[in-house]
C-alpha cells in the first residue's frame, strides 16, 4: 500500500476568533445550530487490471469551507490517492470492494487528518485536528408509499 497527495489547499480564515472557537466547547448548543459547516469526505475506489491479486486505486477528497465562519479557522481541500492489493483468498467482487474500501478510508483519511494537522500547524491559527469519521453505507434511496389495499 501507498499513498500520495495530489492536491492539498489550505487557506487561513482572516475572520477566525479564537475566542468565539473556545466559546463552541462551553455552550450547549450544535454545531449545525451555531451554523458550523461539516467537512466533506468522499471515498472512490476503482478496480484496476490484475491477474493474481487484485488492485485498488482509492481516491479520498476531503473539504471543509469555513464560509467566513468565526468558528472554524481554515478552509481546506485535500485528496490522497492510495494504491492497494487485495492479497487474501479471493472473494466475490462485491466483498473485495467492501473490504478494501474500509482499508482504504482507513488509512487515508488518516493520512489527510495527518497533512492538515501538519500543514495548518504552520499557520496563524495554530493546527487544526479532523475530528474522527465513520465510514457509513450510502443512505437508502426512498422505498415506495406502501399501495393502498384492493377495496371490498
Amino acid at each position: 500500500m501507498n499513498y500520495f497527495f495530489p492536491r492539498v489547499h489550505l487557506d487561513a480564515n482572516p475572520r477566525f476568533d479564537a475566542n468565539e472557537f473556545q466559546r463552541v466547547f462551553e455552550i450547549d448548543q450544535s454545531a449545525e445550530e451555531l451554523g458550523i459547516p461539516e467537512p466533506d469526505s468522499k471515498i472512490d475506489l476503482r478496480r484496476l487490471n490484475s491477474d493474481d491479486h487484485p488492485k485498488f486505486v482509492a481516491i479520498q477528497k476531503i473539504k471543509l469551507d469555513c464560509q467566513q465562519n468565526p468558528f472554524l479557522p481554515y478552509s481546506f481541500d485535500v485528496e490522497c490517492v492510495g494504491m492497494f492489493e487485495w492479497v487474501g483468498p479471493l472473494k466475490s467482487e462485491e466483498e473485495m470492494v467492501a473490504g478494501v474500501t474500509v482499508v482504504a478510508h482507513s488509512v487515508l483519511y488518516g493520512a489527510s487528518r495527518e497533512m492538515i494537522l501538519g500543514t495548518s500547524s504552520r499557520g496563524p491559527h495554530g493546527g487544526f485536528i479532523l475530528s474522527i469519521a465513520i465510514l457509513r453505507d450510502k443512505p437508502a434511496s426512498p422505498a415506495a408509499p406502501p399501495a393502498a389495499p384492493p377495496a371490498q
